[in-house]
């Protein structure tokens, strides 16, 4: 098996914390077999007050948006997010979260490993 190495998206400059969605990159297998899917996951939390909107944010709002980065022959299925909260916003149907929630998606590497060295994942979330 191939240790695993996951990455993510830095939220600090100059050692400050600035954006208020904050995000934690996970996985359910600390090592990756050739042609064995793992799920990974990212962790959302969210500072006091403020809110993340679902895949589909209803009428207002814009949802986040989940980019991976993966060695090549690594393939992800659709994201799977937990079911959002309903919020009606000045007359406008919302969906979303404003609790820590986590968004998942299966990985399957490609049989053949053996050009790799190193695995790491990265997904950049916005």
């Amino acid at each position: 098996p191939w240790m695993l190495t996951a990455l993510e998206n830095s939220e600090e400059e100059n050692g400050e914390n600035f954006a208020p969605v904050h995000f934690n990159l996970l996985t359910d297998v600390e090592s990756v077999s050739p042609g064995v899917p793992f799920i990974a996951g990212v962790e959302v939390t969210l500072d006091e007050g403020w809110k993340a909107y679902w895949k589909n944010p209803g009428e207002s709002g814009s949802a986040l948006t989940f980019n991976w980065n993966l060695p090549s022959g690594f393939e992800t299925k659709e994201l799977e997010w937990p079911a959002p909260e309903r919020e009606l916003i000045n007359g406008l149907v919302a969906f979303g979260y404003h609790h820590p929630f986590t968004i998942l998606t299966e990985i399957t590497p490609p049989q053949d490993l053996s050009s790799l060295k190193e695995i790491s994942l990265e997904v950049n979330a916005d």
